[in-house]
């Protein structure tokens, strides 16, 4: 298992890997499904998750749910922050 910080979690992001893009809202916790627009179909529960707003990288995290599942559902934590952005 490899842990990002916000640096390196940048590299994902320029690549499309992992993100997971969160509606405009002020980021104090966890992410929830209810605020994911987009997320990359190939996460999977446990795989490092970069949140990203406007392709601007504002969180990195465990993911605590699929990415299909982030986009289909509107209830549970989709993205257990560790780093955010400042």
């Amino acid at each position: 298992m490899v842990s990002f910080t916000i640096e390196g979690s940048e590299i994902l992001a320029k690549n499309d890997i992992n993100t997971v893009e969160m509606l405009d809202f002020e980021l104090k916790g966890n992410v929830f499904a209810v605020g994911v627009s987009d997320a990359d179909d190939a996460i999977r529960i446990g795989d490092e998750a970069v949140v990203t707003l406007n392709g601007n990288v504002k969180a990195i995290g465990v993911a605590q749910m699929s990415g299909r599942e982030m986009k289909d559902l509107k209830r549970g934590i989709a993205v257990k922050v560790r780093h955010k952005s400042k």
